[in-house]
């Protein structure tokens, strides 16, 4: 298979999911969950298949991916509480400290299953290759790790 000029392998796919969209589902459980949250932000993701398994569905395994390479995995819900796989989804928020709003100070993740996370695919089918930006080897390290993981393109 041939390489990009950044020396990474095309062909490994992934979909879009919209940051805009994941925001909206996080600022509704920030709501429930604490009053001084006084909005969230979320970049795109890329969603990814695994050529993992999960024993129990028989499906592929799911992850997303940010601009920078790094990525979460589906995996049992902490504390195993509820069925089923969730992702983490790192999000950045301001608070409301004493009258003020500090933006982007804090960080989270909201826990979404990947049913959930689909709703907010844009259609865009984009190389992992070139959804993550260039800079340095430690990005292209980060996405050769994901492209061990994921089905070789045909």
């Amino acid at each position: 298979m041939s390489q990009l000029s950044t020396g990474r392998t095309p062909g490994y796919m992934g979909l879009v999911v919209s940051g805009n969209e994941l925001a909206q589902i996080a600022n509704k459980i920030y709501a429930i969950q604490y009053d001084t949250i006084v909005f969230c932000e979320i970049e795109d993701f890329l969603l990814i298949e695994l050529s993992e398994k999960s024993g129990a569905h028989g499906r592929h395994l799911s992850a997303i991916i940010c601009k920078e390479g790094v990525g979460y995995e589906e995996a049992d819900p902490p504390g195993g509480s509820s069925p089923g796989t969730l992702i983490s989804i790192p999000t950045r928020f301001g608070r409301r400290v004493n009258g003020r709003v500090n933006r982007y100070r804090y960080h989270d993740c909201v826990y979404l299953s990947v049913r959930v996370i689909k709703r907010c695919i844009t259609g865009e089918s984009v190389d992992i290759a070139q959804f993550v930006r260039v800079f340095g080897d430690r990005l292209d390290g980060n996405v050769a790790l994901w492209q061990e993981k994921m089905n070789p393109p045909i």
